[in-house]
């Protein structure tokens, strides 16, 4: 799944990439570039749990937007800090 197309009413379209542990050194990114833990990662990295406690006026779809501009930026640079 493209990081642009439609996403479901559920579900983030994760790519799995590991751009967003590289950005924040995550301690559970593997050699493979991969998370380590990605079925029991915490709240911030699950985007539809993450949307699911927080108290906002966003709409899922417009927090999506907003994650999926992030995720962009963080994979167009590498999810390097440096």
């Amino acid at each position: 799944m493209g990081l642009h197309e439609n996403t479901t009413a559920m579900s983030f379209p994760c790519q799995k990439c590991g751009a967003c542990c590289r950005a924040t050194k995550c301690t559970h990114l593997t050699e493979d570039g991969l998370c380590g833990i990605y079925e029991d990662r915490p709240l911030e990295c699950r985007v539809d749990d993450k949307y699911d406690s927080m108290s906002t006026n966003l709409t899922r779809e417009e927090f999506y937007t907003m994650t999926k501009i992030i995720c962009l930026f963080l994979r167009t640079r590498g999810g390097n800090d440096e």
